[in-house]
């Protein structure tokens, strides 16, 4: 029986053809050596799993193609970091939702120069996040003012008004505040604790001119 692959043909035995082959098999004997094989029809491409038979028939025609990953948070990597956070910070002081889509810090200590010690701290987790796509979204408590030239003041960057800018409405509606900071450089070895001491030293400096592009 004659089938092809990505538009070579091969010739599969009868004998193996009568047996049955699995998705596996199949790619064994079409010394397909990429993990993802899939048959090409009229309605698209329908995947072929490894451990699943496959009916054949002459003329049928396959593809194959590298590893993919779609859109989600890498949770492994996500609860690695985490630990690290509750290595550094405590268990009482890190929480997270069940999703991973937030992540909250108690008693993130300020630097000096504000109108408090310490504000709660809430950090968006995006989609994507483990898969290089960096952290872009804070939040933390309303009404911090900053001491410059004798008066206390908002600093930039900081939405804490009513009607001010927040990426997402429900932390809004649930007393969070924006502050808006983005990760632009993002390694392998980034992490949550990266974007913390971004923030600390972006509040250490609020006044100075951080770029906005």
């Amino acid at each position: 029986m004659i089938v092809e692959v990505d538009g070579e043909k091969f010739d599969i035995p009868d004998s193996r053809v009568g047996g049955g082959l699995t998705g596996r098999e199949l790619k064994n004997v079409l010394k397909v050596n990429k993990p993802i094989l899939y048959e090409v029809t009229d309605a698209g491409h329908a995947l072929v799993a490894d451990d699943e038979a496959v009916p054949l028939r002459p003329g049928q025609r396959f593809g194959a193609m590298e590893r993919v990953v779609a859109g989600g948070r890498n949770v492994s990597r996500i609860n690695g970091e985490l630990k690290l956070l509750v290595a550094k910070y405590g268990q009482e002081r890190v929480d997270w939702t069940p999703d991973q889509a937030w992540v909250l810090l108690h008693c993130f200590e300020l630097p000096a120069g504000y109108n408090r010690t310490e504000t709660n701290l809430l950090i968006a987790v995006p989609e994507q996040y483990g898969h290089g796509v960096p952290l872009r979204e804070c939040y933390v408590d309303p009404s911090l003012r900053y001491s410059w030239d004798g008066k206390w003041v908002e600093i930039p960057h900081y939405f804490d008004a009513a009607g001010r800018f927040a990426p997402q409405s429900e932390a809004r509606k649930q007393n969070w505040r924006y502050l808006c900071l983005h990760m632009v450089d993002w390694t392998s070895t980034s992490n949550f604790q990266t974007f913390l001491r971004a923030i600390y030293t972006f509040l250490s400096n609020p006044m100075y001119p951080w770029p906005t592009k």
